[in-house]
């Protein structure tokens, strides 16, 4: 569902695979991405949060990039390795930020569904460079960043 929200100031997404520069987290073979594009799926590359280095909290991480994506009312996020079996739609209807999640991290949820926000995506990423410190403590849930969590 399409949003009217404005769209966050500085993106760190493209819609194409970069060509120089600093590379993708993940990109997909050029056979592959055109698959999926005929089928209608659009497809984001993300860069790393800072820096140009591609390390595990990088990839991690680049999972708040979903919460720019403001010109959707809401986004479903799946981590690669998750493989849906039936239509998704209905999960449209849960709260704003519902995850997936046992007794790990949320952030290393697997499937996210949560409602765009440009402050929401700011306060996280802010967070995320606070902390730095990744396995000892430093990051927070994003609910309790964004104040919102409800888990399934």
């Amino acid at each position: 569902p399409r949003g009217k929200k404005p769209k966050c100031p500085t993106p760190q997404s493209s819609r194409s695979a970069p060509g120089r520069g600093t590379p993708p987290l993940a990109a997909l073979p050029p056979e592959d991405e055109a698959i999926l594009r005929r089928h209608g799926v659009q497809i984001r590359y993300a860069q790393p949060l800072w820096g140009d280095k591609l390390d595990f909290s990088s990839m991690v991480f680049a999972k708040s990039l979903v919460f720019q994506m403001t010109e959707y009312a809401a986004v479903q996020f799946l981590d690669a390795d998750i493989m849906p079996r039936r239509n998704m739609d209905a999960f449209f209807g849960l709260p704003a930020f519902t995850i997936c999640a046992g007794m790990v991290s949320p952030l290393n949820a697997g499937w996210m569904r949560l409602t765009p926000s440009c402050e929401d995506y700011k306060r996280l990423r802010d967070h995320i460079v606070e902390a730095n410190d990744w396995g000892r403590g430093g990051l927070t849930a994003p609910s309790k960043v964004t104040g919102v969590m409800r888990r399934i």
